[in-house]
């Protein structure tokens, strides 16, 4: 094949990768208009979250795609990596660990790594902060690390006597949306919604490559719950009840397949989760 065969056929790659990403933009951000004309406004979710606030960090990103809001809040909040390898080669783990640490750095918030024996050191980290809120990904939720650091907590709750639990858990959204039993939800305006997504890409510049369209236009859509432009929502539950609710709701492998499938589509996926987990 000569250099201009070569040429050519990178060319045509490139432009028919762009149409693919104009086309697959224009659908959600078309589905999520539609969205959220549906939604009614709900007055008894609540919008704040005051405490000591630890969140528990699958892989970086994860804090500031769910918690973003939190981790600028006022509160006492450190940053629990618990240091998942997500598919990443070495140095891209490596790079990855810089990133949330720069993060972490710029908003002076403590971050602690937890690499072995996870359960026994997230019982003695819990006992040390004593939070008021312990943050993880939804139990709805497809990516297996995000389960792992579930059943993690759900391992370190057994371990710790029942003096030591103090702390509600509050489950935050990342690529499946939380579209019932919403608790609470954290406004943002246009602008600081526009802001959360260029930090993201200006601070996590390996992760440009995910959908996180479609992650912000999910907050584009919660935000009618409380009338706001957007939001982070969360669903808060007493340590015992998230750890029940997580024993019976956590998804099969079918159901795991399922949503999957789901995600290339905003409303395909609204609507899965709206009938399966009502």
């Amino acid at each position: 094949m000569n250099s201009i065969s070569v040429f050519m056929r990178n060319v045509v790659s490139k432009l028919a990768g762009a149409f693919f990403r104009y086309k697959q933009e224009w659908k959600w951000n078309h589905e999520a208009k539609r969205e959220k004309v549906g939604i009614q406004h709900d007055s008894s979710i609540l919008q704040t979250l005051c405490g000591r606030c630890l969140i528990l960090i699958p892989h970086s990103d994860d804090e500031w795609i769910g918690c973003s809001q939190v981790l600028q809040s006022n509160n006492e909040v450190v940053l629990c990596n618990m240091d998942m390898e997500g598919g990443d080669t070495e140095n891209l783990h490596k790079e990855r660990f810089y990133e949330m640490s720069r993060v972490a750095k710029e908003f002076s918030r403590r971050l602690i790594t937890i690499k072995d024996n996870k359960v026994e050191l997230l019982r003695k980290t819990i006992i040390e902060f004593n939070p008021d809120f312990v943050f993880l990904p939804f139990f709805i939720d497809w990516h297996p690390e995000h389960i792992a650091v579930m059943r993690m907590l759900s391992s370190a709750i057994e371990l710790l006597d029942k003096t030591e639990i103090h702390f509600q858990v509050v489950t935050y959204q990342i690529s499946c949306p939380i579209v019932n039993g919403i608790t609470h939800a954290l406004p943002m305006s246009e602008e600081e919604w526009k802001h959360k997504w260029s930090y993201f890409k200006s601070h996590y510049p390996t992760q440009i490559h995910i959908p996180y369209l479609r992650f912000s236009l999910n907050e584009v859509i919660n935000g009618a719950f409380i009338g706001s432009f957007a939001a982070e929502v969360f669903c808060v539950f007493e340590a015992e009840e998230w750890k029940s609710n997580f024993s019976n709701r956590i998804p099969t492998k079918g159901k795991i397949i399922q949503l999957k499938s789901k995600l290339g589509s905003i409303s395909s996926m609204r609507d899965y989760l709206k009938k399966e987990y009502n």
